[in-house]
């Protein structure tokens, strides 16, 4: 290895590579995050950390609410393009705040809170955007309320399931298949090329198909009681 090279794989490391006594890089991720997000996400949180307290990780996930709305206002207008790159920034925002208040060490009950319940608020204006300009203003509104609704009810049925990740052939990688990919594919790549009417079905039946594979392969009873209480509360 030339001179060259080792001072871009030691620069390479210094942006990537968890340092002792930093906790940001945690296991069990998703791919669409890690393939996606993490290349920006990992380099950006470390650059905020250096603020020394001047960003809270809290202004984060609300930036990331800034972001949600500008994109559902983008797929209201039919302006897909431009909804995907700022649900682009948005799940990036999404996944800063986590890693910025474990590098901080800034973790709270309210952050985590925030966080949350700012999640199912987006994903669900960013869903009215996208049912408007591809469903209701072509005549298939309850095509497109009807695929939301299983949507949800899919999420709800998780109560049923006791993990839901599995282990995949990549250590960092806790499954080939969730709700990320699944949002993925509707508000990114579904819209980026034009084809929601396509990918958004397809990706709600992915996502029942990967509950009903958890379902059948999980070996202890779920505690359901729970479940239903973490879906609600954090």
């Amino acid at each position: 290895m030339t001179k060259k090279e080792n001072k871009l794989v030691t620069f390479i490391k210094n942006i990537y590579w968890q340092k002792p006594g930093e906790n940001f890089l945690l296991k069990g991720r998703y791919w669409f995050l890690v393939i996606f997000l993490d290349p920006v996400g990992i380099p950006l949180a470390k650059l905020l950390a250096k603020a020394r307290g001047k960003i809270h990780p809290n202004h984060i996930t609300i930036l990331s609410v800034l972001f949600s709305l500008i994109a559902a206002y983008m797929f209201f207008r039919g302006q897909l393009i431009y909804g995907a790159f700022f649900f682009w920034l948005n799940l990036l925002m999404d996944t800063v705040d986590g890693k910025l208040a474990r590098l901080t060490k800034t973790s709270s009950k309210f952050g985590k809170r925030l966080d949350y319940y700012s999640d199912k608020v987006n994903i669900l204006v960013m869903y009215f955007g996208l049912w408007w300009s591809q469903y209701y203003l072509q005549g298939q509104w309850l095509l497109g309320g009807i695929l939301i609704g299983i949507h949800y009810l899919i999420m709800f049925l998780a109560i049923f399931i006791k993990n839901r990740t599995y282990k995949t052939a990549y250590p960092r990688i806790s499954s080939y298949y969730s709700d990320f990919e699944e949002s993925g594919l509707t508000f990114f790549f579904g819209p980026l090329f034009g084809v929601v009417y396509i990918l958004f079905p397809i990706a709600v039946a992915l996502q029942g198909i990967s509950h009903i594979i958890l379902f059948i392969r999980q070996k202890e009873k779920p505690d359901i009681k729970k479940n239903l209480t973490k879906m609600f509360t954090r």
